[in-house]
C-alpha cells in the first residue's frame, strides 16, 4: 500500500521508502501538430517506443541522479525485463552487445542506490532482483515489455551509437523515443529530464554524436526545442 504526499524534492530524496510521481505519467501532454508529424511511426514500434519512454520517465525520479549513465542503461533493461517477482534476467550476449558486460560495478551502484539486492550470474543469464515495489505491478504484460527491451537494445539509433561513451548511448536512447525514420523532434528539457543530465551535457552528448556519425546533425527549433536527422547507415 502506497501513501502519496505532497513534499519537496529534498524531502522526497530524504524520505525512506519513498517514489517520485513523473508529472508526465500522470498527466500526459496532448501532442501539438509537430508531435504528431515525427511519430506517425508504426503501431507496434509505437507502443514498444511509448514503453521505454515510460521506463525512462519513471526511473529519471526513482534513481538518485549521481547514478551513472551506464547504470541507467543497466537499469532500463532490468526494468523492462522484470517479472511479477522484480526478478529480472538478462542475457549475458545481450549486455556484452550493450557493452554492460564484466562490468560489477554497475551492479554496485543499483545496489548501492536501495533498487536492487545484489545480483549473480548463473549460466547463460544474468539475474537481479529488483526491490522496487513498483517493478513488480507494471500494467503491461511481461512479452510486451519484453519486445520494448529488445527495442531498446537493437533500435536502429542505438546500434549506431553502440561505440559512443555511455553517455552518449544514453542520449542515444533518449533520442530514440522521439524519433520517426530519420529525425526526431523533442523538448529540450524533457530529454535532459529523462537523461538526468544538464542542458550543457545534453548538448555535449548530441555533439558527440554529430562527430561519432550517429546524428547528421541537431539544432534547437524553438528555444526550448530540439530537432535531430539521424545520420544514413553506410553499408559495411
Amino acid at each position: 500500500m502506497w501513501r502519496l504526499s505532497d513534499m519537496c524534492a529534498a524531502c522526497a530524496a530524504a524520505a525512506a521508502d519513498t517514489v517520485l510521481i513523473p508529472q508526465t505519467v500522470t498527466t500526459p501532454r496532448q501532442p501539438s501538430p509537430v508531435d504528431a508529424k515525427h511519430f506517425a511511426c508504426a503501431p507496434e514500434e509505437k507502443v514498444m517506443r511509448n514503453r521505454v519512454r515510460e521506463a525512462l520517465t519513471y526511473l529519471s525520479s526513482a534513481l538518485p541522479r549521481h547514478l551513472s549513465a551506464a547504470a541507467r542503461l543497466l537499469a532500463v533493461e532490468c526494468a523492462l525485463r522484470a517479472d511479477q517477482h522484480g526478478r529480472a534476467r538478462l542475457p549475458r550476449g545481450l549486455l556484452r552487445s550493450l557493452r554492460l558486460g564484466h562490468r560489477p560495478d554497475l551492479w554496485t551502484e543499483l545496489t548501492a542506490a536501495g533498487w536492487s539486492w545484489p545480483s549473480w550470474t548463473a549460466g547463460t543469464h544474468h539475474t537481479a532482483l529488483l526491490k522496487d515495489a513498483a517493478m513488480r505491478t507494471q500494467p503491461e504484460g511481461r512479452a510486451h515489455r519484453a519486445r520494448a527491451a529488445h527495442w531498446a537494445a537493437s533500435s536502429p539509433l542505438m546500434r549506431q551509437a553502440a561505440l559512443t561513451p555511455e553517455t552518449a548511448r544514453l542520449v542515444a536512447l533518449c533520442l530514440a523515443v522521439f524519433t520517426d525514420g530519420q529525425q526526431g523532434h523533442a523538448d529540450q528539457e524533457d530529454v535532459a529530464r529523462l537523461c538526468c543530465l544538464s542542458p550543457g551535457s545534453l548538448l555535449d552528448a548530441c555533439d558527440h554524436l554529430v562527430t561519432a556519425g550517429v546524428l547528421r546533425n541537431w539544432q534547437r527549433s524553438t528555444p526550448a526545442g530540439l530537432t535531430w536527422h539521424v545520420a544514413t547507415r553506410r553499408a559495411s
